[in-house]
């Protein structure tokens, strides 16, 4: 069980080891003798597979800073010194000395120049490379539907890494779509009424604001709802009730946090079995937050599967960053309906940080 809490809590780490199980699955199935090996074979066949598994890392770490250190002078640098120092202690190692090591893969017998050599291992350089490539790309991929499994099972376990410690992913989550929506009134040949370009107005205002200042954690409460009030106003097509009650005063939120819910309850939700119209209730009692949703079920993938989505899996990682066990968020389908229920206690921006 330890164990288990171990790899829930380091779930990038899990990814990293399943990536270098494979690898060395692979490469000891392709490079077994069929007759049986000896010790000094597969010291070899170790090494190698160990210099290969750190090429194809030293390739994710250089990807890592010219991609999101944004330093590709660097990584070009690092990459020709990784080649000319491991090529060097190859060529050392096997071909320049004669070893047990090297009787084992090399014909000592043959004549081997400089430039054989680097003919066999350019490409060979190249080859184990692209596994770092493949670790860079599919890591995020497979760390996120890890993330979705192990949030469904051992919700409580889940603590998140600390990439998302530090980093709102609801705010870029929630201007993708704004962006989309004012693209989507611009192109419409539905005129907005002046009413509603107002209300987009302020909208606009407020995501950008958010996504191009620095980077804050929490954002005024009264800020947040001011901007949902915008949106349902301004989406006059969708019956969203919204109910605030409650002194929501001084008190702070993680941005884009009640904008989220409200958006998801238009994109994807419908009014209530019955035609009554959805329900977006927030309430504050003492120090802790309440927000109730309640809507119809439109027939899209993200919300016919409890727990699904991409903004609510953002929610709940943010949640847990900041507030941990302070903040449960809960989600249900029931007879048509979707029910969230989302409870923060101690509401305190000085608990919290900015």
């Amino acid at each position: 069980m330890k164990l288990l809490i171990f790899f829930l809590e380091r779930r990038r780490a899990l990814v990293h080891c399943s990536f270098c199980i494979l690898y060395f699955s692979v490469f000891f199935a392709l490079n077994w003798r069929p007759g049986g090996t000896n010790v000094m074979h597969t010291l070899t066949l170790l090494l190698i597979g160990g210099v290969g598994i750190g090429i194809a890392y030293q390739i994710y770490y250089l990807l890592v800073l010219a991609y999101r250190h944004k330093k590709p002078l660097l990584a070009t640098f690092g990459f020709f010194i990784g080649f000319s120092v491991i090529g060097a202690i190859g060529y050392a190692l096997f071909i320049g000395s004669e070893n047990k090591l090297s009787t084992e893969i090399v014909d000592h017998a043959a004549e081997h120049t400089v430039w054989n050599y680097l003919l066999f291992f350019a490409p060979w350089y190249i080859h184990l490379a692209k596994y770092g490539v493949i670790f860079y790309f599919a890591e995020k991929l497979l760390f996120e539907k890890l993330d979705v499994w192990l949030s469904r099972y051992w919700p409580d376990l889940i603590v998140p890494v600390a990439t998302f410690a530090g980093f709102n992913q609801l705010v870029p989550h929630f201007f993708n779509n704004l962006m989309h929506l004012v693209f989507e009134r611009l192109v419409s040949n539905r005129r907005l009424k002046p009413v509603q370009l107002a209300h987009l107005s302020n909208l606009v205002k407020y995501g950008t604001v958010n996504h191009f200042a620095p980077v804050r954690k929490l954002a005024p409460l009264e800020a947040e709802i001011a901007a949902v009030r915008n949106m349902l106003a301004m989406e006059e097509g969708h019956r969203v009730g919204l109910q605030v009650s409650g002194c929501v005063s001084g008190l702070q939120v993680p941005p884009m946090l009640l904008l989220s819910i409200a958006k998801n309850m238009i994109k994807h939700g419908e009014v209530l079995p019955g035609g009554d119209e959805a329900l977006l209730e927030v309430r504050v009692e003492d120090t802790s937050l309440h927000v109730i949703g309640m809507n119809g079920v439109r027939q899209t993938p993200g919300w016919a599967v409890q727990d699904g989505g991409q903004g609510l899996q953002h929610m709940r990682q943010l949640l847990k960053a900041i507030y941990g066990n302070l903040a449960t968020l809960h989600t249900d389908t029931i007879d048509g309906c979707f029910y969230l229920y989302l409870r923060i206690d101690n509401l305190n921006p000085n608990n919290h940080g900015k």
